[in-house]
């Protein structure tokens, strides 16, 4: 992210070209969230509409605004009026969702196109003596590569942007139905993802030191092969038998560790997360809220662990 604030400060400058343009992105992905959250929430009056015995009075404060929502709706027809809205809420995230993507881009076209000009008009204004001092690679490099970086990284911290909003959304969706259960889940998840972290550094150093221990390898098969005679003619048999041994144990030791670790991420994660689950489920039906909220807790859950996860990956890389 340092990398990414480096960049961004750069391209201030350009962004002041297109000042309507980041708002613009951002207020999409808001109101693209919103829309979700409220077809996602409308799921609780809808499963209450399918069941009658269903006691109300243990209701969220959610399912109270909802309910103001659709005062207007008789009971009989919710059955049929509430689908159509959940479809709608649906269908109006995915447009907006789509010309916030197009407009992303866009953005980010604009963007490097300006760049590139900005700099090539420059090139064309420099001495002869600064183009001689530098490789024409180095400026093409410039010129394509780094251009195309930039406007990456706009694109980067506008999304992380969005997706903290997003997470905002769906966080108060969660408080409005129980925010003993939501700060519960929230914990959960901060020690689930620093263990998922932890493991995962830790496969990354061992991919680092299984990289070294091949890079060793490959060297004392080159030094064996390549001298050969060296070694039969002073009888360096046994000593470089041992150095290669040595070398070819680390990379045994180092991979199989690597493989162990890098396998248990995927299990230790289903694995925490079907904890997770049931204990959302053990918390809540103990805690007297209704199957229909409690369903639709879990379904808001779900769609905001993306969202964790890419907010998660974007912090600790």
């Amino acid at each position: 992210m340092i990398k990414e604030a480096r960049a961004i400060r750069a391209l201030l400058p350009l962004l002041k070209l297109y000042p309507w343009a980041v708002p613009t992105i951002v207020i999409l992905g808001i109101l693209s969230s919103l829309s979700e959250g409220l077809g996602l929430s409308l799921f609780i009056p809808f499963l209450q509409s399918l069941d009658q015995t269903i006691d109300r009075s243990a209701s969220s404060k959610l399912t109270g605004l909802l309910n103001q929502f659709l005062i207007g709706i008789p009971l009989n027809h919710r059955r049929s009026v509430i689908p159509l809205l959940i479809f709608g809420s649906i269908l109006l995230k995915n447009c907006l969702a789509y010309i916030n993507k197009v407009l992303s881009y866009w953005l980010n076209m604009h963007i490097s196109h300006r760049l590139r000009s900005s700099i090539f008009k420059q090139l064309l204004s420099v001495s002869y003596s600064y183009l001689d001092a530098r490789q024409s690679g180095q400026l093409l490099n410039t010129l394509n590569n780094e251009t195309w970086r930039t406007s990456y990284a706009l694109s980067t911290l506008v999304g992380l942007v969005i997706t903290v909003c997003t997470i905002f959304v769906f966080a108060i969706l969660l408080l409005l139905i129980s925010w003993q259960l939501t700060l519960a889940v929230a914990l959960a998840m901060m020690l689930v993802s620093i263990t998922i972290q932890w493991l995962t550094r830790q496969v990354r150093n061992l991919g680092q030191q299984a990289v070294q221990a091949n890079t060793t390898l490959t060297s004392r098969m080159l030094e064996g092969l390549t001298g050969m005679k060296v070694i039969r003619a002073f009888s360096h048999e046994p000593h470089e038998q041992q150095r290669f041994d040595q070398a070819s144990e680390a990379v045994r030791a180092t991979f199989t560790k690597l493989e162990v670790l890098s396998s248990a991420v995927g299990p230790l994660s289903e694995v925490l997360a079907a904890a997770l689950l049931v204990g959302i489920l053990v918390v809540g039906l103990q805690d007297r809220t209704t199957l229909p909220t409690l369903l639709t807790f879990i379904f808001i859950l779900y769609r905001l662990q993306p969202q964790v996860k890419q907010l998660d990956s974007a912090v600790w890389a």
